[in-house]
């Protein structure tokens, strides 16, 4: 028996819209786009195009990366959709309706759907390799490493207030003391700096890229 097929969800109607949005752009036929993507290794007839554009037939990874070879955009164009906007909202499948500029920023690596603390950095570190983050990238990542940091030592510091007993005031004392001062550093931390981390004893937690760094060197020889 097979399986029952789900219906077209509403990120597959964006990709539909999107895909015959840039077909009429670039003023393809369905027979001109049908022989381009055979050359490209993932034929579709002209027929199996118009069922698509109706949203009669799915589009699946591999139709998705040919897409976006053919139609020269990248592929997470056609997944998203056409506004970047903290106005407007749209509904994205397993997500539900976000405002749009969350959805990019989600879609690129940026941000969490939704963000805590502890979360934003090991979203960011895991959705995008170190190679090709974007000087913007690093700094969320820097920032969002920080919170997290913070979150853990002000966690810290209300478990030990909840603990001590009298006779472990001192000590408790001198360790929020201690606690309270690398909150205070974290906080006053220059996150765009490249150097601010090592000069605090801690490891850069979005490092630049060797590219990025060949670049650094390359301007500062200029400016020699």
């Amino acid at each position: 028996m097979a399986g029952k097929v789900s219906p077209i969800g509403p990120t597959g109607d964006v990709v539909r819209a999107n895909i015959e949005e840039f077909r009429q752009g670039e003023g393809l036929s369905y027979a001109e786009l049908s022989r381009r993507l055979k050359d490209a290794g993932r034929e579709i007839p002209p027929l199996g195009l118009r069922r698509l554009e109706a949203g009669e037939r799915k589009v699946d990874v591999d139709d998705l990366m040919a897409f976006a070879a053919v139609l020269n955009v990248a592929p997470i164009r056609l997944l998203m959709p056409a506004t970047w906007s903290t106005a407007i909202e749209a509904e994205a499948t397993g997500v539900g309706t976000k405002r749009t500029s969350e959805l990019w920023r989600w879609a690129l690596g940026y941000m969490p759907l939704n963000p805590s603390k502890a979360e934003s950095y090991r979203y960011m570190t895991r959705s995008t390799p170190r190679q090709v983050r974007t000087r913007e990238q690093r700094i969320e990542a820097r920032w969002a490493w920080v919170e997290s940091k913070v979150s853990e030592l002000e966690d810290e510091m209300v478990e030990l207030k909840a603990t001590i007993g009298a006779e472990d005031q001192f000590m408790a004392s001198s360790r929020i003391a201690a606690l309270t001062e690398q909150i205070e550093t974290l906080r006053e931390l220059d996150i765009e700096d490249d150097n601010a981390f090592e000069e605090i004893g801690e490891s850069d937690p979005a490092p630049p890229s060797p590219e990025e760094l060949a670049g650094l060197l390359r301007e500062e020889e200029d400016d020699a």
